[in-house]
């Protein structure tokens, strides 16, 4: 299992600012946190860690995020046609690009593992798995660019941090090279959580004033299906 401290690291993660959508956004970290440590503690990603996963279960793994990885980079595309100012603009059009680099990190990973794009295409989508990018589709489509960026906020760093967990033990039990883990490792980015730590501070500011309530709820709910996800491939 991560170690207390690195868990209780993701868990609390505070930055220093002292603006009102900085302290937004760690109280409502502090209000999810049993929540999200209980993400970091799933069976999946354990049985990776200790080498006790499956090539069934690793198929599996490549697979649902074929279907999630393509729903939300539509998703954040969706959303990036709904704002305005250039900070915003900036701030989807970098994630639409993350989004499209996972799209081929996973498919190295998947060769890495036997799977070709088209054994990916036709596999099935388990419902639970397909919930958090349907959820995400559904902000995107009826919610605001806010609530997007709050659910972006609240689950990024643990997603991240279960996936560099699993890179470990990818890398120690099966095997696997560098070029063929760079969709496990670069969620840990620096620069990267930094620029989607300060660009959501600055995207959120003006919404709390007239949906705090609705951004709450995306992140709480984004938390949810991020759970929902690691707990349906178990």
């Amino acid at each position: 299992m991560m170690s207390l401290n690195s868990e209780q690291a993701v868990v609390d993660r505070r930055n220093l600012s002292n603006t009102e959508s900085s302290v937004f956004l760690n109280e409502l970290r502090l209000e999810l946190a049993p929540l999200r440590a209980e993400v970091l503690r799933t069976p999946f990603v354990e049985r990776v860690k200790l080498g006790r996963a499956s090539q069934s279960d690793l198929r599996r793994f490549a697979e649902q995020e074929y279907f999630i990885v393509n729903g939300d980079l539509r998703n954040i595309a969706l959303t990036l046609t709904k704002v305005n100012d250039r900070y915003s603009l900036d701030f989807f059009l970098k994630m639409v690009n993350g989004e499209r680099k996972a799209l081929d990190d996973l498919l190295a990973f998947a060769a890495a593992i036997g799977l070709t794009e088209q054994e990916l295409m036709r596999s099935r989508p388990i419902t639970g798995c397909l919930a958090f990018t349907n959820f995400f589709g559904r902000l995107a489509m009826f919610g605001s660019p806010a609530q997007v960026a709050v659910e972006m906020e609240m689950t990024f760093d643990i997603w991240g941090a279960n996936c560099l967990v699993m890179s470990d033990g990818l890398r120690e039990h099966f095997g696997l090279r560098e070029n063929e883990l760079q969709f496990f490792t670069w969620w840990q980015d620096a620069t990267y959580t930094q620029f989607l730590d300060e660009h959501c501070e600055n995207i959120i500011s003006s919404a709390l004033v007239t949906e705090p309530d609705s951004l709450k709820e995306a992140g709480r709910l984004g938390v949810k299906y991020e759970l929902e996800f690691w707990q349906s491939l178990a």
